[in-house]
């Protein structure tokens, strides 16, 4: 029996590592890795994303709080804001990225791993107990919205330095 929690443990880490794919810290280092490879155009792409993402999940909170399947205590409005669970940030931020990402590398497999961990990653906030089913497909509608907006507005544009993949 001690080896099944061994294994329960594990696994329960390992959903947890996938889950944090989709939170703020890496998406971060997601923009700073195009940052350092030079790739600036695409690098403010991404942060204006999360960014719009993160704006309109406070708006959307601010007006429509909902708790989460594990309710949070919270004490002040950014405590609120945290404690709601509708739109689920992490799968907004998962499928916004699962679709600039492939935008950007039009590379079959790579294609491939990223929508399976656009999908996993929403999908380990559910088993986590942070959101629940509509809270995740709204956040991964989100996300899809935001990118689609994204690669149509900067496709129609003119806008040169942000509409290179290439090092500036």
């Amino acid at each position: 029996m001690k080896r099944l929690g061994y294994v329960s443990k594990i696994l329960s880490d390992f959903i947890r590592d996938i889950s944090s794919l989709g939170g703020a810290l890496f998406c971060g280092l997601y923009v700073l890795i195009f940052l350092i490879f030079g790739y600036y155009g695409f690098a403010l792409k991404l942060l204006l994303g999360l960014i719009i993402m993160q704006i309109l999940a406070i708006i959307i909170r601010s007006f429509y709080f909902k708790n989460r399947p594990n309710p949070e205590k919270y004490v002040d409005f950014f405590g609120r804001i945290d404690a709601s669970s509708f739109p689920s940030l992490h799968a907004a931020r998962s499928s916004f990225l699962m679709m600039m990402l492939i935008s950007f590398f039009s590379n079959n497999f790579l294609d491939s791993l990223l929508v399976l961990l656009g999908i996993v990653v929403p999908l380990t906030r559910i088993v986590l107990r942070k959101h629940d089913w509509i809270d995740v497909v709204s956040g991964f509608i989100l996300g899809l919205a935001v990118a689609g907006g994204f690669l149509y507005f900067f496709e129609q544009s003119s806008i040169i330095f942000i509409n290179t993949h290439k090092p500036l």
